[in-house]
């Protein structure tokens, strides 16, 4: 026996040349967002609109007599093609495709697109082709779901966008044989043993077509699984079945061999679903086919994926149409772009715009002229010190500029610094009986520190020289303005002051050794007595050591060395002299 086969493009989407006009594909509709059909090329043709106008269409396979196990095992070839073009005037238009494979959960398994919304193919004036295919593509496919869009280049109001036709999705076609004997001729191929056989061909479309073949030779054995709808009636073998049914039997093929048939027959419900929706006033939203205007609740049946009639619950209300106040700046001699218009002068305007629901909103500008300014100040920075200008750090003399936006209309304003730095010099100039600070600039204020006692300020001593009444370690805090420095502290030894009061006070011996004594004058009356070193340190110090005449001063504890030896009388007067350690 000999047997012939052919293939063909098997598409399982439906309308996908236009050719029965706006059905079978889920149509955005909307302003400007609508497709009509017109005759072109190879007859009717979709046809955009002068916004983004897309069209989806989602094919069951199962429901197409493609089985889970057919898809899961033989994951067959999964083809695809879209024709499109530009329309004149321009035709530079805009245009996306994409298309899914999908479980039954809706979960995507493999995917390809060509351009998108925001990164179109921009079309020309001839035909071009999308197309490619599936393999490999692992278990779970149940749906393919394919999307397009166009989108007019002039902006023309009407349809004058992309032009698509002859969409087309083929699965490998799939050729179930049976022989009892002999052979099967098949893509050119003589076949006489079992087995499955590949062959490509080409449809009406130009489109490959993967055909396989599932030869039986001798008997064959038969699995499907079929579901239904609840209500539904299967026959087999002469017997009515209406629940979910695991049936199979034995049967005599057209070849006349004998076959094992195995089905699994399930009865599916019917579902309710709600859809909660929105209109614009004065449009419509198609329910079934039906344009409804007024907002209400609405019921309808729909088939389901499994053919099932299915209830749909439609709640319909009126989006929200806004009227907005706004506030905003125009700056000298600029432009406002309202909405696309140019405004050149402060004022109040009005326009229609439309919001996020897609619906026309009246928007009411309240304009503002604002200014731009030259700001110029001067700043003095202190040594060590920086600023900030805008994006510059500045830490020296010199003209600094930097532009900035206004708060009202961000309007650009020139700030214009001169800076100048104030460098306070911290030197001390050490005289016989006094201390000068070497800052002499105007403005400069002066405060005289005791090093000897933690850098305690000294009463008074405010002027840019100073007159130590004994020797010791001093410093000055220099001011001027918000700048303040202070010298290093230095050591002052009063010159001559040893010979001062020598008839009313003498210390011996000297140079000293551990003990040293003290004769004062009868009328003098001895208070406090220091000992510091050539650095202002006090090393030694008593109070109140004796009230009058002769006392002694244990220095065992004072290491070699030269010290200021200041003795303080009852009447504030001071005894000063150089004091040599030497043992």
């Amino acid at each position: 026996m000999s047997i012939h086969a052919f293939g063909q493009c098997n598409n399982v989407l439906t309308n996908g040349n236009a050719s029965s006009g706006l059905t079978g594909w889920n149509f955005s509709s909307g302003t400007g967002t609508t497709w009509t059909v017109q005759n072109g090329t190879y007859g009717p043709a979709f046809v955009a609109s002068y916004n983004w106008t897309t069209m989806n269409q989602t094919v069951d396979l199962w429901a197409n007599g493609y089985s889970t196990s057919y898809l899961d095992n033989q994951q067959p070839e999964i083809s695809y093609m879209q024709m499109y073009r530009g329309h004149t005037v321009n035709y530079a238009d805009k245009y996306y495709y994409k298309i899914e494979l999908r479980s039954a959960t809706n979960q995507v398994i493999a995917s390809y697109n060509l351009g998108s919304q925001t990164s179109p193919i921009t079309t020309t004036s001839a035909w071009d082709t999308v197309a490619g295919s599936f393999t490999n593509y692992g278990s779970g496919v149940r749906y393919v779901r394919v999307e397009c869009g166009g989108d007019d280049a002039e902006f023309w109001a009407g349809n004058y966008g992309t032009i698509v036709d002859n969409s087309v999705v083929s699965v490998a076609n799939i050729i179930n044989a049976n022989i009892c004997s002999g052979t099967y001729i098949f893509n050119g191929q003589v076949l006489s043993t079992s087995g499955q056989y590949n062959g490509n061909f080409t449809g009406q479309y130009g489109c490959d077509s993967n055909v396989i073949l599932n030869l039986q030779v001798g008997p064959y054995n038969i699995s499907d699984t079929f579901d239904l709808c609840n209500g539904d009636t299967f026959y087999f073998d002469g017997s009515a079945y209406t629940s979910t049914s695991t049936l199979s039997g034995n049967f005599s093929s057209t070849a006349g061999c004998d076959s094992n048939v195995s089905y699994q027959v399930n009865f599916r419900d019917s579902y309710n679903d709600s859809i909660n929706a929105g209109i614009c006033p004065g449009e419509g939203y198609d329910f079934d086919g039906q344009m409804l205007f007024t907002p209400g609740s609405y019921s309808g049946a729909f088939t389901s994926q499994y053919g099932c009639d299915s209830l749909v619950a439609l709640e319909l209300v009126f989006n929200p149409v806004d009227f907005l106040q706004i506030t905003d700046y125009l700056c000298p001699g600029g432009t406002y772009d309202f909405g696309g218009t140019p405004i050149t002068a402060a004022g109040t305007y009005t326009g229609q715009f439309t919001n996020g629901y897609g619906c026309d909103s009246t928007v009411m500008l309240t304009l503002l002229q604002d200014q731009e300014y030259d700001i110029e100040e001067q700043v003095v920075l202190c040594e060590g010190e920086s600023i900030f200008l805008g994006t510059q750090t500045i830490t020296e003399a010199g003209t600094y500029s930097e532009t900035f936006a206004t708060t009202g209309g961000g309007c650009d304003s020139m700030v214009t610094l001169e800076v100048s730095v104030m460098d306070i010099n911290t030197g001390v100039t050490i005289g016989e009986t006094f201390l000068s600070s070497k800052d002499g600039q105007a403005g400069s204020t002066y405060q005289w520190l005791n090093c000897n006692q933690d850098m305690t300020v000294i009463a008074g001593a405010t002027s840019q020289s100073y007159n130590p009444p004994l020797g010791g370690s001093y410093a000055v805090e220099v001011t001027n303005g918000a700048c303040v420095d202070t010298s290093a502290c230095k050591k002052f030894t009063p010159v001559g002051l040893e010979e001062l009061n020598r008839t009313s006070l003498s210390v011996y011996p000297n140079p000293a050794n551990d003990f040293i004594q003290v004769v004062a004058a009868e009328e003098v009356r001895i208070t406090a007595v220091q000992l510091t070193d050539m650095q202002g340190r006090i090393v030694l110090q008593k109070g109140m050591v004796s009230p009058q005449g002769k006392f002694g001063l244990d220095i065992s504890s004072v290491a070699d060395g030269s010290y200021v030896l200041s003795i303080q009388s009852l009447d504030g007067d001071w005894f000063q002299q150089v004091l040599s350690v030497v043992r």
